[in-house]
């Protein structure tokens, strides 16, 4: 794996766009994060914070994580360009020539899906400690809720080999990003309603994204479910369970796209 790795950086070292979206990435993650923790969202003539409590640890991992979940789209979106140009460009192809095989492509593929899918947790981690630290005034209770991590990380992987897997089977990016939004936010949420009010309330929330999107709901659901009749939240290990099973049903699809098509 790390001779694969080093032949996806040769390919990426000097790629401006994978350094664009990177910094696009981190830099929007602690724009929104200052934003909310600054006071975006307030009330009254004194412009009371309503969200600043929920920046305390361990409030900081769930709602600092829905909106780092959100912005994890950009990464899944360099996959499908950084996939789609392989195609454009064969490079696969010189690679197989160059005596790389089928499945190693694949392998550096998920390889860099896991290594951004590491970054970006470790970069939410970053921001949760800085921005959980001055909320809290120490870190004494950091630790508290710190799993988040891990579920972040399963959203990350969860999405960005969405990505990969589109730009496998449809080789235009252009393309491929229509069809990741066009079923991330119309397609999957009409499945999710669909599902539940015809066939069990809450399977819904178990589809390919949405099964990690949950993990981390909107800032303040807690207390609206608190003070209203609004359903529980889905369980996190089955929605984790669901995450991890849909991840490994897009790598034996990408397996069986390599190993059945031309490149």
């Amino acid at each position: 794996m790390k001779a694969l790795l080093a032949i996806e950086w040769l390919k990426l070292k000097r790629y401006r766009t994978f350094w664009w979206l990177l910094a696009f990435y981190g830099g929007l993650l602690i724009l929104v994060t200052l934003m909310v923790f600054k006071g975006i969202f307030t009330v009254g003539a004194n412009g009371i914070n309503i969200l600043s409590s929920l920046f305390n640890f361990p409030n900081v991992w769930k709602n600092v994580g829905f909106w780092a979940s959100m912005i994890v789209d950009f990464l899944a979106f360099l996959m499908i360009i950084l996939v789609s140009n392989e195609y454009q460009f064969r490079t696969n192809r010189q690679n197989v020539i160059d005596g790389q095989t089928r499945l190693q492509f694949l392998h550096a593929k998920y390889g860099l899906v896991l290594v951004l899918s590491i970054g970006a947790t470790l970069f939410f981690m970053l921001n949760c400690i800085v921005v959980g630290g001055i909320a809290s005034s120490g870190l004494q209770n950091m630790t508290s809720g710190i799993n988040n991590v891990l579920y972040f990380f399963l959203h990350a992987f969860n999405l960005i080999s969405f990505g990969l897997l589109l730009g496998l089977l449809l080789k235009r990016s252009g393309i491929a990003l229509s069809v990741f939004l066009g079923y991330q936010l119309i397609v999957e949420n009409m499945l999710k309603a669909f599902i539940d009010s015809r066939v069990y309330r809450g399977i819904g929330t178990y589809l390919p994204l949405q099964s990690t999107d949950d993990m981390f709901p909107i800032p303040v659901m807690e207390m609206v479910r608190s003070l209203t009749n609004a359903p529980e939240a889905p369980s996190l290990i089955w929605s984790a369970i669901a995450g991890v099973f849909w991840c490994c049903l897009y790598y034996v699809i990408a397996r069986r796209r390599i190993l059945t098509t031309d490149l």
